[in-house]
């Protein structure tokens, strides 16, 4: 699986080892984070209860984030959002891409509240066209655009995407979590939304929303604004 492989690649490849590209918690050329691969149907088929059942094993077997590169623009189906609900309610961050059609709107699993949405920037710090976006429903973004990772065979390749993107937040997730292994994930989404940088010259501005705190500044672009790691 190509996007499976370069997701992981941008969390966990060991940084300083002189081979090939950085993860975002590699760790220095040391054991870095932990990946649970799951998978969630065959041959880029997605199956509902395949994923339903990664959820529930991911909970199951100890895992802290969830990273989630999948979507559909219907709802989630009632036994999807009970898993999603049940991960978070046992204190699991659960980050998803927001789709990747260009459109208004953010898909399935990323626009329930439980989980961080993340959308895609281009190297200039502008929206990735492909990027779907809405300033009620979308957290923050990340770099999509051109982004050299893993894929299968011993080899690396720019790849593109709020799939390329998720990982970057999920990686800082997990560097977060190191720090600070009590946040829970309102927290962690709290945070991501408050250590932003808001790029891409955008209009950022309060909107009239009963999911948002009144004081938050968002685009329709991007959300909060572009992921800063370090912030």
């Amino acid at each position: 699986d190509v996007e499976g492989t370069s997701g992981k690649g941008m969390v966990t490849a060991r940084t300083n080892d002189g081979w090939g590209m950085y993860g975002m918690a590699g760790e220095d050329n040391r054991e870095g984070v932990k990946i649970m691969a799951l998978k969630g149907g065959s041959n880029n088929n997605l199956a509902q209860q395949d994923i339903i059942d990664a959820i529930n094993y991911a909970r199951n077997n100890g895992a802290d984030i969830l990273k989630m590169s999948f979507g559909s623009p219907t709802n989630s189906s009632p036994a999807e959002l009970s898993a999603i609900r049940a991960a978070y309610n046992a204190g699991i961050v659960l980050i998803a891409g927001s789709g990747s059609s260009g459109s208004q709107g953010v898909w399935y699993p990323a626009a329930l509240k439980e989980v961080i949405a993340v959308g895609a920037t281009t190297h200039v710090e502008q929206r990735l066209s492909t990027s779907d976006y809405s300033a009620f429903l979308l957290a923050l973004s990340a770099p999509g655009q051109g982004i050299l990772s893993t894929v299968p065979g011993d080899a690396y390749t720019n790849s593109g995407g709020t799939s390329m993107a998720t990982p970057m937040v999920s990686g800082t997730a997990a560097l977060m979590q190191c720090v600070n292994p009590c946040l829970s994930p309102l927290q962690f989404n709290d945070i991501f939304r408050e250590s932003i940088d808001r790029v891409g010259g955008y209009n950022y501005g309060k909107v009239n929303s009963l999911i948002l705190p009144p004081y938050d500044d968002v685009s329709e672009e991007l959300g909060h604004g572009r992921l800063d790691a370090e912030k």
